[in-house]
């Protein structure tokens, strides 16, 4: 019945008093900091390897990041990192940057890309 008082005024009070829990990927890699980040003349697929180690070992084996590469030879482009106390999200943030790539996430991974993949799909459409 949508005329009944009480479930009107639960409904009201569950909409006021309610937020839904943030689950997206981005927000459980900002939760989880890392100690120390360092890596020397890496290719990008050893640099997320390392994250994923250093995740789990922050995390006590609850967050490993999904990170899928996409891109030909995106994957051997070569960093070089030095970091402490960051969350997991900015030192994923900072691996982007140094390849020159664009991390796009999705509901259950993130996905690197090449910025030249990313404008020649956008020109395209």
């Amino acid at each position: 019945n949508p005329k009944h008082a009480e479930t009107a005024n639960m409904l009201a009070y569950i909409r006021a008093n309610y937020q839904p829990k943030d689950d997206s990927l981005k927000t459980q890699y900002a939760g989880v900091t890392l100690p120390k980040v360092e890596m020397a003349d890496v290719t990008l697929t050893e640099a997320i390897e390392a994250l994923r180690a250093m995740s789990k070992n922050a995390s006590g084996g609850k967050v490993v990041p999904n990170v899928i590469v996409k891109g030909e030879g995106l994957g051997d482009k070569k960093l070089s990192l030095s970091l402490s106390n960051v969350p997991l999200s900015e030192a994923l943030n900072y691996v982007v940057q140094l390849v020159g790539a664009k991390a796009t996430y999705d509901k259950h991974a993130v996905i690197l890309s090449s910025q030249a993949d990313t404008v020649t799909t956008s020109d395209t459409k």
